[in-house]
């Protein structure tokens, strides 16, 4: 019995697709009754039958004893997504990063590509470590090229240098805008959501690039022909207008207003200041994570060696990780107080105020928690750090089909 138990273990029914023969060739050598057999099957939690082994199957979910893992049903497809992030003056972007990779093992989504918003080098050798320690050494990398902003105070760096990754300079990285152009013309009609946590430079750029090569399509058209949704981690709800140079909006003002006004499809925004900090997480994962096998615990334990202003020590702020839980799991979800009447009135220099308008039906805005406030903060703050704390899938560890086949 134990190992026949041991042979239906989760990553073995994720990976393939169980037939009468197989069950029959299992029951021959343990000798299990069919009664039995069937009704151990009934328990377990994936429905065998609806499982095949597709493209994307092998991205597999590893088992955590500790960490709840939500799996969609075999109906559901997962969200496609550009990941756009600036990933060098805060580190709730690596949080991000790994909600996504977890996410991605459990099959809610597709990271298609990750894009840098700094110009920093060394921002997009910490995404390539991250991506690089959850298996997935090939998702595509860009970065902006030329005149931009770079806020790197320095825990990248150290995460660039302690851990695997393929970036070895800036000029090897590909241009942002170029590589948006490419993952978009190669996509179905709607059917990817971009989702940054950094400043709109990128988006800016890609929404002024002229057709090419890569598509006839201009930057705007390309946008609203392929992305359902822009969802993105900035300002504050009803208003921000006092300059202080920092946020996501402030360093790059122009480029938040420009994407405001010409961005062509629904755009939304995760916004807020307080409940950012009401939802805390990044403790939990230094104190039981390995800070010197886990790049996203390391980043973490470095990050707060660099700076003093944290009020929360030893946790965080969740702002990036609430923008990834809304871009995934929905607007209106079982957390967040939402707005969906209205758009942001958007400075030059990033300030913003909310208005409300009728004729604006492609913007809307999450701006705080669900009553009863302290609940919905606690518990988004677990489901936000069991996923960031989710170990990577283990390549290595799934046994083929052919595999199983031989040792039955």
């Amino acid at each position: 019995m134990t190992g026949f138990l041991k042979q239906l273990n989760m990553n073995n029914i994720l990976s393939y697709n169980f037939n009468n023969k197989l069950l029959s060739r299992i029951w021959n050598k343990y000798k299990i009754p069919w009664s039995c057999l069937i009704m151990l099957i009934g328990l377990l939690p994936f429905n065998i039958g609806a499982q095949s082994v597709k493209s994307s199957a092998h991205y597999k979910t590893e088992h955590i004893e500790k960490h709840s893992i939500n799996i969609p049903s075999a109906n559901e497809k997962p969200v496609k997504i550009i990941f756009d992030t600036d990933m060098d003056s805060d580190v709730d972007d690596v949080g991000a990063l790994a909600m996504l990779h977890a996410m991605m093992t459990n099959r809610e989504v597709e990271i298609l590509a990750v894009i840098i918003s700094s110009t920093c080098p060394t921002s997009a050798a910490c995404a390539d470590a991250i991506n690089t320690y959850y298996g997935r050494p090939d998702i595509p990398i860009g970065i902006k090229k030329g005149k931009g902003v770079n806020r790197n105070i320095g825990y990248v760096d150290k995460v660039a240098g302690k851990f695997p990754n393929n970036i070895r300079s800036g000029e090897s990285i590909p241009d942002a805008k170029v590589l948006y152009r490419k993952i978009l013309a190669g996509l179905p009609d709607k059917s990817v959501k971009i989702l940054s946590v950094g400043y709109f430079t990128n988006l800016k750029d890609l929404l002024k690039t002229p057709g090419d090569s890569i598509s006839k399509l201009n930057g705007r058209d390309l946008v609203n022909d392929k992305v359902t949704e822009y969802v993105c981690t900035g300002g504050e709800y009803p208003s921000d207008l006092s300059f202080q140079g920092n946020g996501n909006f402030e360093p790059d003002g122009e480029a938040v207003k420009y994407v405001n006004e010409h961005w062509p499809t629904m755009l939304t925004f995760v916004a807020g200041e307080q409940y950012f900090w009401d939802v805390k997480t990044g403790a939990r994962l230094m104190k039981e994570c390995d800070t010197d096998k886990n790049p996203v615990a390391y980043a973490y334990k470095v990050f707060h060696s660099l700076v003093t202003w944290d009020r929360l020590y030893p946790d965080h702020h969740s702002a990036d990780q609430i923008s990834v839980y809304v871009a995934v799991r929905g607007f209106e979800n079982k957390y967040t107080l939402t707005k969906t009447l209205g758009y942001y009135h958007i400075r030059n220099n990033g300030l913003c105020e909310w208005k409300t308008d009728s004729d604006k039906p492609l913007r809307r805005i999450t701006y705080s928690l669900k009553v009863p406030y302290k609940v919905s903060a606690d518990n988004l703050a677990d489901e936000i750090e069991n996923l960031m704390m989710q170990k990577p899938y283990k390549q290595n560890g799934l046994v083929k089909m052919t595999e199983l086949k031989k040792q039955l």
